[in-house]
């Protein structure tokens, strides 16, 4: 396997597209991305994503932030978004995302790498285990746009 992690570009913010669809695919909702949000995301300070490519084509990505933390007195990494596309899964390439931002969050300095994901998908659980985070908290949430 071939596998390359790149930082995304404005230039990527096209071809994210289909995955991000796929991801809101996934969780029965669609996307409300574009290329501008896409861009304006990789504009925020501490927000970047990262891309898996395997012969050029892109087949994951992550989005991961870094934020000020007030408890743990300095910055923490949050995973925000994760897909490897259904072709591609099975290959580590979730495992390898992974463990790139974690490597990142800990050369900034961040005290706690955390990440939210539904109850029921055991995939990632196992990928986000497998890089050493734990079930430690509950997230309550209330999704505020309309439902269709």
């Amino acid at each position: 396997m071939n596998l390359e992690i790149r930082d995304a570009t404005a230039a990527d913010a096209g071809a994210l597209l289909p995955l991000i669809a796929e991801m809101g695919e996934g969780f029965g909702h669609p996307t409300r991305a574009d290329e501008a949000l896409v861009t304006r995301c990789l504009e925020q300070p501490g927000y970047g994503i990262l891309l898996a490519l395997l012969g050029g084509e892109i087949v994951g990505f992550l989005a991961h932030a870094t934020t000020l933390d007030l408890y743990m007195g300095g910055p923490t990494g949050e995973i925000v978004d994760m897909l490897v596309t259904e072709r591609a899964r099975g290959a580590g390439i979730g495992s390898a995302l992974v463990g790139e931002a974690v490597r990142r969050f800990e050369a900034a300095g961040c005290s706690q790498a955390q990440v939210i994901t539904g109850a029921e998908n055991e995939a990632a659980k196992r990928v986000y285990r497998k890089a050493g985070l734990v079930d430690e908290l509950l997230c309550l949430q209330r999704h505020l746009f309309d439902e269709e």
